[in-house]
């Protein structure tokens, strides 16, 4: 029996379920998206004491542009009409935002609970909700 190294499991997989192998990749690029996303809010809300709401739109905002490049270059390895694509994945994406403001603003100025828990919990409901949109979409082929 010939062993395979990680890299190589990892390309048959992708060869085998080239969409799930687009939803993983999707899935670690929002990891890092979302630890822009994290490091960014904790650092204004908490050490700049911007308000939570505003914090979460300069954050967001940086980790959808960081997203975008990786997701074009490496995930879709979309080329074409990269200004009117990264317009659709920032439209897509400004819903995410308006969700997880709308969470932190609910939840902590009505519900009480830390900012900084709500917005955590918020990342995986817009995960969900933008690959589905993002796929389909930013990101077809054209």
């Amino acid at each position: 029996m010939i062993q395979q190294t990680p890299s190589q499991t990892m390309t048959a997989l992708a060869q085998r379920h080239p969409e799930l192998a687009k939803i993983f990749l999707y899935f670690c690029i929002g990891v890092t998206a979302a630890g822009v996303d994290l490091a960014i809010f904790f650092s204004l809300n908490n050490a700049f004491n911007f308000p939570a709401e505003l914090a979460t739109i300069i954050s967001s905002t940086c980790a959808v542009i960081y997203a975008f490049t990786l997701n074009a270059v490496y995930n879709f390895k979309i080329k074409t009409h990269l200004v009117r694509r990264f317009l659709s994945y920032f439209g897509v994406n400004v819903l995410g935002i308006c969700i997880s403001v709308g969470m932190i603003y609910y939840f902590a100025r009505y519900g009480g609970h830390d900012e900084n828990i709500i917005k955590v919990l918020s990342l995986p409901i817009i995960f969900i909700v933008q690959f589905t949109l993002n796929r389909a979409i930013t990101f077809r082929q054209s």
